[in-house]
């Protein structure tokens, strides 16, 4: 990593080194590309502070300053300071200057742009015409702010509402940024860990270098946490404090809401003999997983586990032993996948395990795991009597685009893998 930071110094000194060299003519039309970034910056309507970052970005890329901040002070409106590029600057090597320009004209203008340690070859003229531009960008979208900030909280205690399982349908993003402008406020932090999640969940927006900032922490039912971090241009006062305490409540109460509802859920999803899924959780993980992955152009893998002569295990040893049997090779199965996999029982002796993002090698090596990991697990509740399963799978887009089609192609394999001999894996194209 650290020959790779040297690596790209280098490329930043040999860039100054060329642009110390240019042209007046190359001076200036990258002077003009910097003028018509922040002008497209502008254009796009954006949020104040998301503007002025995009701006700094844009003087720092096509000037080659070594840093650049810009302040803006307006009425009604949080103070911003945003830096890119260097956060600490020493002594210069070159002759490189700072230069400092007024946003916009009169007594009291909007702000400073500050431009630190850049080419002598590039005329302090040039930041003032930028400056100029960014002025006139500020001044389309300060009454927009203005108005935004002001039904902002409205606006995020109205986006919660509609909060669904899963948490991936963007309502949390567009929480955040309304939650990024109310008040003070100029950036916004949620964290969510929660049972239904297989990982904490972290949604950001907004500045996260600021000068004061509002944290809540919310319980959620029976063992979950909502975390909320607003990052302030200035020390929030009371009904500041107060409204930001209420909206994370409200974000909350809301996650709780939808918590309850995936429990309940589960409970009608939960095959009652092994605790893992059941045909309804089987149609909505493949549906979803289906869903994923036309979005995103994964595959999608589906296994089905059979237990080979299992009516032996009921006739020869009881139920009670083979109830055992079945719940052994559940818990065999949850432990060979991720968090994030799907494993039920369909009936019976049969088992289906949904793996989003997998490939037809990934579910090949898994699909074989089982096969191995299922007599090993089993040995330990049945003496005498080895346990075997066949395996046979099926990948989505490969093998079928369509959810049942897809478990009519796992299901050919497996019934072909049966037909070998058994205690084997069968992928469906391998099928006949």
């Amino acid at each position: 990593m650290t020959s790779l930071l040297g690596s790209w110094r280098e490329l930043q000194r040999q860039g100054r080194e060329r642009l110390r060299e240019a042209s007046e003519d190359t001076v200036r039309l990258l002077e003009a590309a910097c003028l018509v970034e922040v002008a497209k910056v502008g254009a796009g309507t954006p949020d104040l502070s998301t503007y002025v970052r995009l701006a700094a970005e844009a003087v720092v890329d096509f000037l080659a300053a070594r840093r650049c901040t810009i302040e803006v002070n307006l009425p009604d409106l949080p103070s911003l300071c945003v830096i890119v590029g260097d956060q600490a600057v020493g002594p210069p090597d070159q002759p490189e200057h700072t230069v400092c320009v007024a946003l916009g004209e009169g007594p009291r203008p909007m702000g400073q742009l500050v431009v630190e340690r850049f080419p002598v070859v590039v005329p302090a003229d040039s930041v003032t015409r930028v400056a100029e531009q960014l002025a006139a960008g500020l001044a389309g979208i300060v009454e927009t702010e203005r108005l935004r900030r002001q039904a902002s909280a409205m606006e995020a205690f109205r986006a919660i509402t509609g909060l669904t399982a899963g948490y991936s349908d963007g309502t949390l993003e567009r929480f955040a940024a309304e939650l990024a402008v109310v008040g003070p406020a100029v950036g916004a932090r949620l964290w969510l860990d929660l049972p239904s999640l297989a990982q904490p969940l972290e949604v950001r927006t907004g500045l996260a270098e600021a000068a004061a900032t509002f944290g809540a922490d919310v319980a959620v039912e029976p063992s979950g946490r909502v975390g909320v971090t607003v990052y302030c241009a200035a020390e929030p006062v009371d009904d500041e404090r107060r409204l930001f305490h209420d909206l994370a409540t409200a974000l909350g109460a809301a996650v709780s809401s939808v918590e309850r509802e995936c429990r309940l859920l589960s409970e009608t999803e939960t095959d009652a003999l092994t605790g893992i899924g059941n045909r309804r959780r089987l149609a909505s993980a493949l549906a979803s997983g289906l869903a994923q992955a036309e979005r995103r152009c994964e595959s999608l893998a589906v296994i089905e586990v059979d237990l080979d002569h299992f009516k032996i295990v009921n006739d020869r040893l009881g139920h009670d032993a083979g109830d055992t049997v079945l719940r052994t090779v559940a818990e065999a199965l949850r432990g060979l996948v991720r968090p994030y996999d799907t494993v039920v029982r369909v009936g019976g002796d049969e088992f289906v395990v949904v793996c989003p993002g997998t490939d037809a090698v990934s579910a090949a090596g898994l699909a074989e795991r089982f096969r191995v990991g299922i007599p090993e697990a089993c040995r330990t509740v049945l003496e005498g009597w080895a346990q075997t399963a066949s395996v046979g799978w099926a990948i989505f887009p490969l093998d079928r685009e369509a959810g049942p089609q897809l478990l009519e192609q796992a299901d050919r394999a497996l019934y072909a893998a049966k037909r070998a001999g058994r205690d084997r894996v069968m992928a469906a194209r391998d099928a006949v």
